[in-house]
């Protein structure tokens, strides 16, 4: 985390002001420069047109005479780039992820303030929550062996009166053959 901060404070946020700087002073010249005219903006566009020429005659210069541990140069700029692309991305990712998290974060605090004012129990998490399904499992262990005890107990209940009634017919039989 100190390292994302850091990078965004040294490297990233003094490119974006630089650039932002910029262009606000290429704005401000803009609007300092009196209004051109056809002719000015022919000449410009004149103008704009050798220097592309002479720029491309100067890259075609400099690629000829380029050689071979230019290239190699090239190569290794190219990585460097790419490397930095790649970490103002994964900045920005971060930047994007952090505000997500704080925004999750607040929901949070705002659902539990919510829920201490309806006066509702602390929603369980995690290992609460693992503990509370094992006592849950346990109670319904619990409750199927003393209704299966149960019901043991009516069946013995249910013979031991048929025993009680076979036992007094015949109780009446032996009275009164006596």
């Amino acid at each position: 985390e100190y390292k994302s901060t850091q990078y965004l404070v040294e490297e990233k946020l003094p490119k974006e002001l630089a650039a932002k700087k910029k262009s606000c002073n290429n704005i401000q010249k803009v609007l300092l420069e009196p209004a051109m005219t056809e002719d000015d903006v022919e000449e410009l566009l004149e103008k704009a047109q050798e220097l592309q020429s002479e720029l491309n005659e100067l890259h075609q210069q400099r690629m000829s005479k380029s050689d071979n541990a230019d290239e190699k140069l090239v190569m290794f700029r190219k990585q460097a780039m790419m490397i930095a692309r790649k970490k103002e991305a994964l900045a920005e990712e971060l930047k994007e992820c952090t505000n997500e998290w704080t925004e999750n974060e607040n929901e949070l605090s705002k659902k539990k303030e919510e829920m201490r004012s309806t006066g509702a129990e602390q929603v369980l998490t995690g290992p609460e929550f693992k503990k509370y399904i094992a006592m849950i499992r346990n109670k319904g262990n619990v409750y199927k062996a003393k209704r299966s005890e149960m019901a043991d107990l009516r069946a013995e209940v249910g013979v031991l009166a048929r025993t009680a009634d076979i036992l007094q017919n015949q109780y009446n039989e032996v009275k009164q053959t006596i």
